[in-house]
């Protein structure tokens, strides 16, 4: 019985009653008690897992055509976001949420700190585009060139 107990499978030497004790057993068992939570979780949910397995598949077919029809611009804007939300990010923190603290307290120079670290990465994200330019140039041809397969 689900790899735990060993139970024969035969009417004439095992009753409900027998079946009944093992299941009892089974079920009273930490094993046992995981696993019927899971089972009872999985048939509670149902409808929220079909709905989100039917979302998934219909969300990753339409990303499928949209990669095959603006494969190119994904990547640039994926590009630009990053350096966008990495400046964005440097100017909350030094600008909005450091003002919220004293300059006594450590707090208001470690946001200075965290401002630093993500204009730092802006310029080094833009750095690595400028450097790999021609790669990326190549990469977007590639990509679609093979998305019209997809």
């Amino acid at each position: 019985m689900l790899n735990s107990f060993c139970v024969p499978n035969g009417a004439d030497y095992v009753d409900n009653k027998t079946l009944e004790s093992f299941k009892t057993a089974f079920f009273g068992s930490v094993y046992g008690n995981a696993a019927a939570s899971y089972f009872h979780d999985i048939a509670a949910a149902w409808a929220v897992l079909l709905i989100a397995a039917i979302a998934t598949i219909i969300l990753s077919y339409l990303y499928l055509f949209a990669a095959r029809l603006f494969g190119g611009f994904i990547i640039i804007i994926a590009f630009i976001s990053a350096i966008a939300l990495c400046i964005g990010g440097g100017f909350y923190t030094y600008f909005y949420a450091r003002q919220k603290y004293e300059p006594e307290n450590p707090v208001y120079n470690y946001l200075a700190y965290a401002a630093y670290v993500c204009w730092g990465l802006a310029g080094l994200i833009f750095f690595a585009i400028i450097c790999c330019y021609d790669a990326i140039k190549i990469g977007i041809a590639v990509f679609k060139t093979t998305a019209q397969y997809v």
